[in-house]
């Protein structure tokens, strides 16, 4: 038996073990960091919202005699699904006098957006030409969800 220069191979055994350990590390970090983190999508749902609510009231007419019979076309009309606007969305279209809401939150969430992270985002836009303002939020927050 000829045990000279072992020493070799077995400290390169423990090298192999190390760096199939940092490799394993590595994956299960990089897997963890992927799927625990949020997604940001608020603005771009508020952004996206506001334009399809724009592009409905000025395609058409929604007589606004009162708030009532103004939401049930407006759902209708624009093609909205009631119940995710008043779970995840605030949407507020004020006419000249007149004022709509639906949704989650008032109007000083979105005024306060900036300082608290926790408020919906929000975005603004008018319509000139029928003198309409319209701001809308999203509070609709995304994240993976692990499917095993």
């Amino acid at each position: 038996m000829n045990n000279k220069a072992t020493l070799g191979e077995q400290t390169m055994v423990v090298l192999f073990l190390l760096n199939l350990f940092l490799i394993m590390a590595g994956i299960v970090w990089g897997v963890y960091a992927f799927f625990t983190q949020d997604y940001e999508f608020r603005e771009a749902d508020s952004a996206l919202l506001t334009f399809h609510i724009k592009d409905c009231l000025i395609e058409n007419n929604i007589p606004f005699e009162n708030e009532s019979q103004f939401a049930a076309d407006f759902y209708k009309v624009c093609r909205l699904n009631k119940k995710v606007i008043e779970e995840n969305f605030l949407v507020y279209i004020k006419f000249t006098d007149k004022e709509f809401r639906a949704g989650i939150a008032d109007l000083t969430q979105c005024a306060l957006s900036e300082k608290n992270e926790n408020f919906p985002k929000c975005t603004n836009t008018t319509i000139e030409e029928k003198n309409i303002f319209i701001q809308t939020g999203s509070n609709q927050k995304s994240k993976r969800i692990k499917t095993i």
